[in-house]
């Protein structure tokens, strides 16, 4: 039997019951508190033969009093009705008007309780199936059904509707709203001071139709939450004081304040309840009060203000529903969290849109408010994480939303023009609670009451069931006996318990015990793992994506093999819950992103999954019963398959099948394999057809695509170098080779002049013109997506002047693309280097050995071995921070030179040349690829080589080092692959940055030293300029 969804209604519910009299009128609920009275029919006459079946009492259409019947009414809703009577034409109905269909409607005042005794109502079976779910289960359970609006807040927004002049007008004014998905059909109005759309009271109210719903329905989840992980009573144990106020910051109509009169209604806090609602809209306060003019008093006492207005008490409750998104910038979204912290509440609560920009607006303000907290004023989580560390979905395209489904009113149907009487909204949140985390405080023994601490209220309907049933099992009360009136067929009997139970058996607990659990509970909660993903059931195991309290994604896997009790929570379990159980299997940290549906579950497979569920319990039961009776000794008779003889050509076919699937099916040798076609198999008449359909079922990928990594910027390399992660740099001049940075995970990408020489062919770096470098910039900026771009500004395009410099830089960039400039050069350029830096473009100063002056340097040689020029080219650097650059390039220097700048200097050092003690390192991509390594060989030479001497050698040299080509699936039919230059490029990249982030390269052999006395004179030369002030 299908377990009831928990509705969120607030209405008057019947308070007795009817007995059954079956007569032939309906007693319908009336749908206001005035009864609408119909007609009667005329009644039919039965025949004797139906007195024994309608004494029975088994003719009701229902399961209980109270079922759903569509209305004939325009509004097509639902009304509850108790089953059929059956009258005969003495019916009284003086009192009721008749109607052609025999129906009445009764007013449900008129019920009279008192009329109806213990007997009578006993008739009925009210009670809910007992929980099968484990306590801690059902503590951690986020799920909450379908959530039904209160009469008095559709009431509200219906009498607005009905006050417009011409209703269709709102379905407009909702189709230009900015959040509305459809095409806007009239420009809309902006605030000239804010430059945002003005807000109009037509625009107000359809947001009231058809957004303000669903936004109640999220804030309506978040206070059941609450209630759960802090227990009844949570509200009036926040404050002390004797008027709990609850303050909602909305960026909506108060979704906020109606879910919290609606949650704290018939709480003991209802009579001391004090909402303020503060929005910065007059139009919205506004109609938020004329919505809510059917609250009475004392529900609760709302106050409407434009600002905050602070009281003499802290609120129990700040709530900041749907704003944090619509806030212009970062600094603004500070502001509105600081003024949140400074109301001293115990409990903050955000709540945004599951768009990217919610989701981003709620990751930055958990951050922002965790970073506030210290040991005066601690801050932790509450929900949804189960850390206070650092988010693992926010540096992937994952959102940690959730989604909460309503009951759509029909304001709300004729507004989005749509005839699904449901919709789901979905939402991220965050809960930040004041005070240290909490742990558990249950005893430090290993077990309490005879059980361990994990099993605490871990057991549920299905674990007593197990327990029971072994117990039976162990002490051998079980008995064959022969069914009655069955020669020959035997059924297993389990004897009644014995009265005397080991205490140590016992499974239930007092009142005092059970508080305790649930308490104990309530802590533990805080470290439980979170499901991210709606989880994948398949028979026998359920696979879940979940955020684990050691800050990362694991995948977590529960079988039967694990438990029953946990296995059937997992299959109950749904996206968002914390669950409780630990798994028995290894769990897997997920770094490659988090697992999702395809598309939206619908009802229909909901249901088919429920009953597979359903069905393997009883199969479960089926297969114990099975091994107690072969504990027995009976052997029970197995069905035999018998194929009937196959058709000529229809026989070889199925032979050839069955070979094929043993050779290349699952269980062959070779293993499963997945396959990317469409294939119908149809062997035989007697074989089954396996079929892909067209519009399949939902699937899910055990394995997800790596997320594509973040942008590489300013603040990511950064971070890089405060935590003394090694850079990897690696020049790129084509679309190929941006591509090899872009799948190797380089951080930056530099277009060097460097390709003048291994690309154009020319002899120097100096004959590159700017035009050639925005040519191939264009192209790496097109295969370098995620790394920083950078390129070297060419010899002759910033000498001249500093006007000229600006202006060849800022075609550079617009033109290519590319994030920053990298220019070679002393003193002279520290000008162009302020000034770019001024106007914001990030610039990397080249310094030691500079290729565009080598022939002023008398070539490529070591710079800085003296304690003279080591002393330069530190007071260079300095002078090149203090200018603004962002990053320096240091080339052919002493190791222990680019080490002392690294060290002193706050500014990222990037190294070719200069040993290991810089920030990062650079090579050029012909270099780490060994493009011309292999020198032309010619005449005698080729003789004395010891590399290759014939082409043999050479084949067999290239069949060691290369891999096995293999053509492309997608490769046209003329191509023939001879070689896997690209799997080898990638192999090399993929060493070098591996190398440059373990600090194995480069070694001291691949870097140059300086002389002993040259080192302490450059020492003593920066201790000279740091006592005459000297140093920068």
């Amino acid at each position: 039997m299908l377990p009831r969804p928990a509705r969120l209604v607030r209405q008057n519910v019947i308070t007795g019951c009817r007995k059954r009299h079956f007569t032939s009128t309906f007693v319908v609920r009336a749908s206001s508190t005035q009864g609408q009275v119909v007609g009667q029919a005329p009644s039919p006459t039965l025949d004797d033969s139906f007195h024994d079946l309608i004494k029975e009492g088994d003719m009701g259409m229902g399961m209980g009093p109270k079922r759903s019947l569509k209305s004939t009414s325009k509004g097509k809703g639902k009304m509850t009705i108790p089953d059929l009577e059956l009258v005969d034409d003495s019916h009284p109905s003086s009192s009721k008007s008749q109607h052609k269909f025999g129906l009445i409607v009764e007013d449900l005042d008129e019920l009279d309780s008192s009329k109806y005794d213990e007997e009578e109502v006993g008739e009925f079976d009210f009670s809910r199936r007992e929980e099968r779910r484990s306590p801690a289960t059902v503590l951690g359970s986020k799920r909450v059904g379908v959530v039904v609006l209160p009469d008095h807040l559709k009431n509200g927004i219906q009498r607005q509707i009905d006050q417009l002049d011409n209703p269709r007008t709102l379905r407009q004014s909702y189709l230009s709203l900015p959040s509305s998905s459809s095409r806007r059909s009239r420009e809309e109005k902006v605030d000239h001071r804010s430059s945002r759309p003005r807000k109009t009271v037509e625009g107000e109210l359809a947001k009231a139709a058809g957004i303000l719903p669903g936004e109640y329905g999220v804030v309506r989840n978040v206070f059941e939450e609450l209630e759960r992980r802090l227990g009844k009573g949570w509200l009036d144990r926040s404050t002390t004081a004797e008027k709990k106020e609850i303050v909602e910051y909305s960026g909506g109509l108060g979704s906020g304040s109606w879910a919290t009169i609606d949650a704290f209604l018939e709480s003991s806090t209802s009579d001391n309840l004090k909402i303020q609602l503060v929005h910065s809209s007059r139009h919205s306060l506004d109609l938020a009060q004329k919505i809510m003019e059917d609250v009475s008093e004392q529900a609760a006492d709302v106050h409407f203000n434009r600002k905050h207005v602070p009281s003499d008490h802290r609120p129990a409750v700040v709530l900041s529903t749907f704003l944090l998104s619509t806030l212009p910038t970062q600094p603004s979204q500070q502001t509105h969290l600081n003024q949140l912290l400074s109301l001293k509440s115990p409990y903050i609560v955000l709540i945004d849109k599951s768009t990217p920009t919610g989701w981003q607006a709620i990751s930055r303000a958990r951050s922002y408010l965790l970073d506030q907290s210290n040991s005066d004023d601690p801050l932790h989580v509450l929900a949804p994480c189960p850390h206070d560390g650092i988010c693992p979905l926010v540096s992937t395209e994952d959102k940690c939303s959730f989604s909460q489904r309503i009951q759509r009113p029909s304001f709300v149907r004729k507004t989005k023009h749509s005839n699904r009487g449901e919709e789901d909204t979905g939402y991220c949140y965050v809960v930040i609670a004041r005070g240290e985390r909490p742990i558990s405080n249950l005893p430090d023994e290993p077990t309490f009451r005879g059980m361990p601490k994990s099993s605490l209220g871990r057991l549920g309907g299905v674990g007593k069931e197990e327990l029971a049933r072994s117990r039976l099992k162990q002490d051998g009360r079980s008995v064959l006996r022969e069914i009655e009136g069955h020669e020959g067929i035997l059924e297993v009997v389990n004897l009644p318990e014995q009265e005397h139970v080991n205490e140590h058996d016992r499974v239930e607990l007092d009142a005092e015990d059970k508080q305790k659990m649930q308490n104990g509970l309530r802590e533990e909660a805080y470290s439980w793992p979170r499901l991210v993903a709606p989880p994948m059931k398949r028979s026998g195991h359920v696979t879940m994506d979940a955020c684990c309290p050691d800050g990362n994604i694991q995948r977590l896997t529960y079988s039967k093999s694990h438990s029953k009790q946990g296995y059937h929570d997992a299959r109950k379990s749904s996206w968002g819950d914390i669950f409780p159980h630990t798994p028995k299997a290894t769990p897997v940290v997920r770094t490659r992103g988090v697992r999702r549906l395809n598309k939206t579950q619908n009802d229909d497979e909901v249901l088919n999954e429920l009953l597979a569920a359903s069905a393997e319990e009883r199969s479960d039961n089926d297969s114990a019963t099975l091994k107690e009776l072969e504990s027995l000794g009976i052997k029970l008779p197995k069905a035999e398959v018998i194929e009937e003889a196959d058709l000529e050509g229809e026989s070889s076919s199925s032979d050839s099948f069955r070979k094929s699937y043993q050779t290349e099916g699952p269980f062959s040798k070779s293993g499963q394999k997945r396959g990317f076609s469409n294939m119908t198999m149809t062997p035989s008449r007697h074989t089954v057809q396996i079929t892909r359909s067209s519009n399949p079922l939902q699937t899910r990928s055990m394995s997800a695509r790596p997320p594509p990594r973040p942008k590489v910027t300013l603040s990511t390399l950064r971070k890089l170098s405060k935590s003394d992660t090694p850079i990897t740099v690696l020049t790129a001049y084509d679309y190929p080779t941006a591509l090899l940075s872009e799948s190797c995970g380089v951080d930056m990408t530099l277009v060097g002049d460097s390709l003048s020489q291994v690309c154009l062919g020319h002899d120097s770096t100096t004959q590159i013109t700017l035009e050639e470098i925005i040519h191939h910039a264009k192209a790496v900026t097109r295969g370098s997506k995620t790394p920083f771009v950078f390129a070297d500004l060419p010899f002759g395009s910033f000498e001249v002047s500093l006007e000229e410099g600006v202006r060849n830089v800022i075609k550079l960039i617009k033109e290519s693309g590319v994030d920053g400039v990298k220019i070679e050069g002393g003193v002279e350029i520290i000008p162009l280097v302020r000034k770019l830096s001024e106007i914001g473009i990030p610039v990397m100063p080249h310094l030691g050995l500079q290729p565009q002056r080598a022939t002023s340097l008398s070539g490529y040689l070591v710079q800085g071995r003296t304690a003279q020029s080591a002393y330069e080219i530190y007071q260079t650097a300095s002078e090149m921070k203090d200018a603004g650059a962002f990053g320096l390039l240091l080339e052919a220097i002493p190791h222990n030179v680019a080490k002392k700048i690294t060290d002193d200097l706050d500014i990222i050092t990037i190294g070719i040349g200069a040993g290991n003690g810089t920030n990062g390192q650079v090579l050029v991509i012909t270099d780490v690829l060994g493009t011309y390594s292999q020198e032309d060989i010619v005449g005698d030479d080729a003789k004395e080589s010891t590399l290759v001497e014939t082409p043999n050698q050479l084949q067999q040299a290239s069949e060691l080092t290369l891999p096995t080509p293999k053509k492309p699936s997608a490769s046209p039919r003329f191509v023939r692959q001879f070689g896997s230059i690209g799997m080898a490029s990638k192999y090399a990249i993929n060493q070098y940055v591996q190398a440059v982030k373990d600090r194995s390269f480069p070694d001291t052999k691949e870097s140059y030293n300086m002389k002993k006395d040259e080192w302490d004179g450059f020492l003593t030369l920066l201790e000279e300029a740091k006592v005459n002030n000297q140093s920068p």
